[in-house]
């Protein structure tokens, strides 16, 4: 118990610091090439609900919580061959998201 709660003090902030550079990142990159190509490939959740739905509040709140998330999942799971899985499946699921979320910017 001692260990998950070091683990979710470690990962919850550093991953709040995370989403709040790379939400800046991609927005200044966004900026430079006048698209929304790098917010698509870093934020493909809040990508989705934004263009295809009529909230913008929930997609942005999609886009705040989407790097928490990974790390809470990752914090969660106990070894480091679990959490070393977790990692890779977080990285394929969003690998996924992102160029389904390309494809529909494209599209859109």
């Amino acid at each position: 118990m001692k260990r998950l709660v070091l683990s979710l003090l470690i990962a919850l902030p550093s991953s709040a610091v995370v989403t709040v550079l790379l939400l800046f990142a991609s927005g200044f990159a966004g900026g430079a090439c006048h698209c929304m190509t790098p917010v698509s490939v870093l934020f493909p959740y809040g990508t989705f609900i934004t263009m295809r739905t009529s909230w913008e509040t929930t997609g942005f709140y999609t886009d705040i919580l989407q790097f928490p998330l990974y790390g809470l999942v990752v914090a969660i799971a106990n070894g480091w061959r679990k959490r070393l899985l977790a990692a890779t499946v977080i990285l394929g699921v969003h690998s996924i998201a992102a160029i389904g979320a390309l494809t529909m910017y494209r599209w859109w």
